[in-house]
């Protein structure tokens, strides 16, 4: 049996997704499949929370994780976490999540993930449409930019290879018209988006060999 466990944001937890509850819905589905076929058992945890970034899936992630592992188990942890840290906070007059801060978040999260598992995956951040992020009505004078989202993957991206993660890169794969058009706020895809996004995971984790 191998245990896949989901750690992020809002784009894990599925938001806009009104037909399959986001991405890793749509891998669980996938891998619920794989099980009913016979082709092997999987546990899907999807512990994607909207507004969380990685200060608090650190708080979190050792208590979401132990009570549902056993040792020996096979599994894999996957984070997808970032475009929260890289909100500029008006109030504040700077970036919700330092860069020295956030790069310390990701050595800790990988570092207590590779207690359980060798087999640890860091989803790169995707692009928004500044257009509608620069003016997000829920968060008032707040806002989001890309530029600073791609200084911060590229953060992510470094601190994988020095702690042999691995890194999915996203931004570049889904910057592209097609995925603008399918974004309902800036931030979050609609249906097609995440299936969109689904894909691309799901193709990583099997030239990974991390699902059969």
């Amino acid at each position: 049996m191998t245990k896949f466990f989901i750690f992020g944001d809002s784009l894990p937890y599925g938001k806009w997704d009104t037909e399959l509850n986001g991405w890793a819905s749509r891998f669980r589905r996938l891998l619920d499949e794989k099980v009913m076929a016979g082709t092997g058992y999987y546990e899907t945890y999807n512990f994607g929370v909207p507004g969380d970034y990685s200060q608090g899936v650190l708080k979190r992630f050792e208590s979401d994780l132990r009570p549902r592992f056993r040792d020996g188990e096979d599994i894999v942890i996957i984070f997808q976490l970032g475009v929260n840290d890289t909100q500029f906070q008006k109030g504040a007059g700077k970036l919700r999540t330092s860069k020295e801060e956030f790069k310390k978040n990701l050595q800790e999260l990988i570092g207590i993930a590779q207690k359980y598992t060798l087999k640890v995956v860091f989803l790169g951040m995707t692009p928004i449409n500044e257009e509608q992020t620069l003016t997000v009505p829920w968060y008032h004078d707040n806002y989001y930019k890309n530029n600073w989202i791609v200084e911060y993957n590229e953060l992510i991206k470094n601190v994988c290879v020095e702690k042999g993660a691995h890194f999915l890169e996203l931004f570049d794969k889904l910057n592209d018209k097609r995925y603008f058009d399918n974004l309902v706020d800036g931030l979050h895809p609609n249906a097609k988006g995440h299936d969109w996004m689904f894909r691309i995971v799901r193709d990583f984790l099997v030239e990974k060999k991390l699902l059969g």
